[in-house]
């Protein structure tokens, strides 16, 4: 069963999170819940790849436990973007 509710609890209970709050302010795509595989949910964010974007997937993976994926600005499924 696909079930990215682990990442979805997690970015809800840290919305507030500074790290989060920065990836908002810079105009990052995400983070969204989803997942890698079947059994391994995973946050991803969207963004023109840059050494920045990297950063910020790499302390967002650190900080959450989840792997995060880089997906192109376009592919945002956000409304808000």
């Amino acid at each position: 069963m696909w079930d990215s509710n682990l990442a979805d609890d997690w970015l809800d209970e840290n919305y507030d999170h500074m790290l989060l709050a920065l990836i908002r302010k810079r105009k990052i795509g995400g983070p969204i819940p989803l997942m890698l595989s079947v059994n391994s949910a995973a946050l991803a964010i969207f963004g023109t790849m840059s050494v920045h974007l990297i950063r910020v997937a790499e302390e967002l993976a650190n900080f959450s436990g989840f792997p995060v994926i880089v997906r192109p600005l376009e592919e945002d499924p956000s409304p808000f973007r």
